[in-house]
């Protein structure tokens, strides 16, 4: 690359983290803490998200009854439950208060918001800044596509020209003076996280943004389903959590987890994953006729728009649901990254300006 661009490159590498940092930096410090999430709430929260199992399953309409008689003043929303016998039965209403209720014996655990709680806060925080989400996920998921910048620009800037000077790039020399050596770390480390950091700026944004959710689907040439909205019947009668589920359970094999929305316009949608689904947000989708539990529209996981596949798929690896903890400590490390990244490339730039 010629001189005069390569010197481009850097001021835009350098003035855009200098834009983004502060938002990066607090990205990168609840990302690291969600990454062991699933195993970290269980400990902190033990009354609330574990069960004894003591003998059959209650029927869900009770069980919503119980969480009604407990939040009587909200509207519901779904039903949430799983496979997994030492998994709560969860009913959250439309202000994202979640009522966890002991499957067997019908016992309320306990009352908690979404966002309201230490891990609900930092997922909060990391996806929309603790914003109203209509400002702050766009502006995550914009930041989100500026990483991706960064750590493209920071590879164009850092790859040398010869092999023996990327085997030097790849180590990090302690005996170099103070800028060069925190300029050396900037390197070596951005070098090695920059395929994380790619990673996890490729699926965030389509989690915040849904333009570039919907240029999956473009880029796919997937065919966008359309979504039934309600139906034209008087009825307002609902058949029952109990007559769904049931249903659910024909459609998807051994579902291990499975979400029914409660009726709007006569429609009830839901979502379940099979027992073998290849990662955990795998979701097969229905919508039933709230009134008799017929089926209006079953779109499988194996049948599903490629673009919506993909899209899910970036949820599980963004979240560090799939892969296991040796994933979820490649998350970590590439959160982590960036604040080593961020504290080498400040230092370094001061130091310059100082001198």
């Amino acid at each position: 690359m010629k001189p005069f661009l390569r010197k481009q490159v850097r001021l835009f590498h350098t003035y855009s983290a200098f834009t983004v940092g502060v938002v990066l930096i607090s990205m990168a410090i609840t990302g690291s803490i969600l990454a062991f999430r699933s195993q970290l709430e269980p400990l902190v929260y033990p009354k609330l998200l574990t069960v004894e199992q003591t003998g059959p399953r209650l029927s869900y309409d009770l069980l919503v009854s119980k969480a009604l008689s407990a939040h009587p003043s909200s509207q519901l929303d779904y039903i949430r439950y799983f496979s997994d016998p030492n998994l709560p039965f969860l009913v959250r209403f439309t202000n994202k208060d979640f009522i966890h209720i002991n499957p067997y014996t019908g016992e309320v655990l306990g009352i908690r918001n979404r966002y309201g709680h230490f891990f609900g806060w930092i997922e909060g925080f990391h996806r929309f800044l603790m914003l109203d989400p209509k400002i702050g996920e766009p502006l995550i998921g914009y930041v989100s596509i500026f990483l991706f910048i960064i750590s493209i620009t920071g590879i164009i800037i850092v790859w040398p020209a010869t092999r023996n000077a990327l085997v030097a790039t790849l180590k990090i020399n302690r005996k170099l003076g103070q800028r060069p050596l925190y300029l050396n770390v900037h390197r070596t480390i951005g070098l090695y996280a920059s395929v994380v950091l790619l990673l996890i700026s490729i699926t965030g944004a389509p989690q915040a943004l849904e333009w570039v959710k919907h240029s999956l689907f473009l880029a796919t040439s997937s065919h966008v389903e359309t979504i039934p909205k309600g139906l034209h019947t008087s009825s307002t009668t609902f058949i029952g959590m109990n007559a769904l589920a049931s249903s659910v359970d024909k459609l998807v094999a051994k579902p291990s987890a499975v979400l029914i929305h409660f009726p709007d316009s006569g429609i009830a949608e839901a979502f379940a994953i099979a027992s073998d689904a290849p990662h955990p947000n795998a979701r097969s989708y229905i919508w039933f006729n709230s009134t008799n539990g017929s089926i209006v529209k079953y779109i499988p996981y194996a049948k599903d728009a490629m673009g919506r596949k993909l899209a899910l798929w970036a949820l599980s690896i963004h979240t560090g649901q799939f892969g296991g903890i040796g994933f979820q400590l490649v998350l970590f490390s590439g959160a982590l990254s960036i604040l080593i990244l961020a504290f080498s490339g400040i230092r370094s730039y001061l130091l310059r300006k100082s001198r």
